[in-house]
């Protein structure tokens, strides 16, 4: 199972606290839509799309952690969910639909239609220079702000990712040092860490290099 299809969960009252497994990558529109007595979601470390309307209208919903494996958060893709008062978005989405956080739906007779309304006091948490940030400001929530953004695969810290990463990330991990006898990466630095924990395993490994390395060829 690669992706959860659409409507497939859409209105199942038993789900209550759910983790999309690692497999999956897609959540398709509508997925979990309507879903009213889910309280938390975990959203598994290989899940690239979170689809339009996906968990719109969860009202009970309380909890969501975004892996930062997501890039791209559909249109009201958290839309109508009444108890849901703030997200932190990974620095590695790039794309977020209209609506997508912080706004109900509320039917208008007049024109036969529903506007889209702005929950009160709504708070986006995210890192600087990202789409959340943008989100936040395009919609006027307040955003708070994690830090700067990280490249991601930028090992060295020196704002381009390259093949120097690699080499630096292959030196961290055979145990070179820096001249003060510290390690070359700082791994309590979660936001460094995460920005080259490539395969989203907790750890650095070789399996990253490989992952950065890969990284390099698809985005050069």
């Amino acid at each position: 199972l690669t992706n959860i299809d659409e409507f497939l969960f859409s209105g199942c009252s038993s789900l209550k606290d759910i983790t999309i497994p690692n497999n999956v990558k897609n959540i398709s529109d509508y997925a979990f839509q309507s879903c009213e007595n889910l309280n938390t979601i975990v959203i598994g470390n290989n899940v690239d799309t979170i689809g339009n309307c996906a968990f719109a209208l969860c009202k009970n919903l309380k909890n969501v952690k975004i892996s930062n494996s997501v890039k791209s958060i559909g249109t009201a893709a958290f839309r109508d969910c009444d108890n849901l008062d703030s997200i932190t978005i990974s620095k590695n989405v790039s794309n977020i639909g209209e609506y997508a956080f912080g706004y109900y739906s509320l039917y208008n007779e007049e024109n036969d239609n529903f506007d889209n309304i702005k929950y009160n006091n709504y708070k986006i948490y995210g890192y600087k220079n990202t789409a959340a940030e943008t989100y936040a400001k395009e919609n006027g929530f307040e955003f708070i702000s994690l830090g700067e953004q990280i490249l991601t695969g930028d090992a060295n810290q020196d704002g381009t990712v390259n093949i120097k990463d690699v080499t630096y990330l292959q030196m961290h991990i055979a145990g070179n040092k820096n001249t003060d006898g510290s390690p070359l990466i700082d791994e309590t630095n979660k936001q460094l860490f995460d920005s080259i924990d490539m395969n989203n395993d907790g750890k650095l490994t070789v399996n990253d290099v490989t992952a950065l390395q890969t990284y390099l060829a698809q985005n050069n």
